[in-house]
């Protein structure tokens, strides 16, 4: 018998915050039988995280009767691969993404599985909350469409409430998925290392080929702003400004895509386009505000090896002049 629902949790150097996610999950899940859902920590590649990992499943368990898997990657390969193993290993029909530094809020669990059977839509999400003051931050997190979509006529409706509305968050957490719609975005995204805008990667793809959409009012998910990568601190080391400057691998697999698996309008090409300019802007910012003074002429040179300098400079020359 099929499980209803896959909790998916990625894992690299957030274990302290484990045991708290996974109480928030014993507590949200704990109308369902334990049966009916499983917890799939994927480590990636924090070998110093496996023992406190094991202990917390393995409580867990013994305390919810919810089963669970770990699987271990050999290295750091990244979010994308992180959960493209947790999403190759469920055994839900439906996947629901967190992270280890977030939590679900109570409750979560159970309006999700009751809307999804009732409306068997692909993608249905509900409202997230935060703990970040960034006006950004706060505004991308609250993107909430709450509206029931069936498109069937391939007009690609969610997709443009999405990318041009603008009503819908990119985020992958704070919604649940059919596995099926999963599966065939991550059969078209290339083996990658990636740990930054990797949501944004496979919505784009999720939010383009579903063709039905809905929500829950109920808020479900709670985004620890500060705890991430993406988090607005000092940033003191190259290796950690490297993964943030990955995020350049998203807009190069999406520019492989199109136009052979996506095709997209002249309209969505531009907000595209768009988007790309507003994280290599936002990378320009943060270089120049919570880079160390140290390191940041190297900084500036990873910058440009992942983005391009030419494209950096363009850029940079547009933050400048809208700065003053």
């Amino acid at each position: 018998m099929q499980l209803k629902i896959s909790v998916l949790i990625p894992v690299f150097k957030t274990s302290q915050y484990l045991a708290e996610c996974l109480q928030h999950i014993r507590l949200t899940g704990s109308f369902l039988l334990p049966k009916d859902v499983e917890i799939i920590l994927v480590n990636d590649g924090s070998f110093e995280e496996r023992k406190i990992c094991k202990k917390e499943l393995k409580t867990f368990t013994k305390e919810t009767k919810i089963p669970h898997q770990y699987i271990e990657h050999r290295k750091n390969l990244g979010l994308i691969e992180a959960r493209r193993t947790g999403l190759e290993n469920a055994n839900g029909s439906f996947i629901v993404f967190c992270d280890p530094d977030d939590h679900l809020i109570l409750g979560a669990l159970e309006a999700f599985y009751e809307e999804a059977t009732k409306s068997q839509a692909e993608i249905i999400q509900g409202k997230t909350t935060t703990d970040s003051t960034e006006k950004d931050i706060q505004w991308k997190t609250n993107l909430f469409l709450q509206e029931k979509i069936v498109d069937t006529e391939n007009q690609k409706i969610i997709f443009e409430k999405f990318l041009i509305h603008q009503e819908i968050s990119g985020f992958l957490w704070g919604k649940i998925y059919k596995k099926t719609l999963l599966e065939k975005v991550f059969d078209l995204i290339p083996y990658c290392y990636c740990v930054m805008a990797e949501d944004l990667l496979v919505f784009f793809i999720a939010s383009y080929f579903a063709t039905s959409y809905s929500y829950v009012k109920n808020p479900v998910y709670f985004y620890n702003f500060g705890r991430g990568v993406s988090s607005n601190n000092k940033i003191e080391t190259l290796a950690r400004w490297e993964r943030i400057c990955s995020s350049s691998t998203v807009f190069t697999i999406l520019k492989t895509l199109i136009p052979l698996d996506i095709q997209l309008t002249e309209q969505q090409a531009m907000y595209l386009q768009r988007i790309c300019n507003q994280y290599l802007k936002s990378l320009i910012n943060r270089l120049e505000k919570y880079v160390d003074s140290s390191i940041k002429e190297s900084a500036s040179e990873i910058l440009n090896e992942y983005w391009g300098e030419k494209y950096v400079a363009e850029i940079s020359k547009f933050t400048t002049k809208t700065s003053q």
